[in-house]
C-alpha cells in the first residue's frame, strides 16, 4: 500500500495531537511522523501508552516525539500545552483536536444506556443552562 503523505512531505513541522497517546490520535501521530513532523503527543491518563509512542517514535528519528500531560478543561491548560510544544520544536505548524472524554451512565433494568449516556453527554455540553431541550 502507498503512503498516503510523501515521506518529506512535514519535515520538521511541529505537531500537537491532543489525545493522541492511543486509538486513532496514536495512528495520526505515526502517520504524520513518517511524513517527517515533530510530534508532541498530549494525553490526560493515558502516561504509559504515550511514553510507548513516543519511544517507538523516537527510535526512529531521534527527539522528534515527546509527550505532555494535561487536562483541557480550562484554557490555561492549553496554553501550557502550546508552550511545551513551542519549547520542545520550537514551532508549531499543526493542531490536532482529538482528545475526548468518554462518560459511562449505568444501565437501567430496561436496557436503557445509550439514552442515559447520551443525557450525561448533553448536561455536560450544556452545563449552566437550566434545561436539556
Amino acid at each position: 500500500m502507498k503512503p498516503i503523505i510523501e515521506s518529506s512531505a512535514l519535515q520538521d513541522q511541529g505537531v500537537l495531537i491532543t489525545g493522541g497517546a492511543r486509538r486513532v490520535g496514536a495512528e495520526i501521530a505515526r502517520t504524520l511522523h513518517a511524513a517527517g513532523a515533530n510530534i508532541l503527543i498530549h494525553y490526560r491518563a493515558s502516561a504509559a501508552a504515550a511514553m510507548a509512542l513516543a519511544d517507538q517514535l523516537n527510535q526512529v528519528r531521534p527527539h522528534s516525539a515527546a509527550i505532555h500531560a494535561a487536562h483541557l478543561s480550562t484554557a490555561e491548560a492549553s496554553e501550557k500545552l502550546v508552550a511545551a510544544a513551542l519549547l520542545e520544536f520550537g514551532r508549531l505548524d499543526i493542531l490536532i483536536n482529538n482528545a475526548s472524554s468518554f462518560y459511562r451512565a449505568a444501565a437501567h433494568k430496561s436496557g436503557g444506556s445509550r439514552r442515559s449516556s447520551s443525557r450525561a453527554v448533553r448536561m455536560s455540553v450544556l452545563k449552566g443552562r437550566s434545561s436539556l431541550n
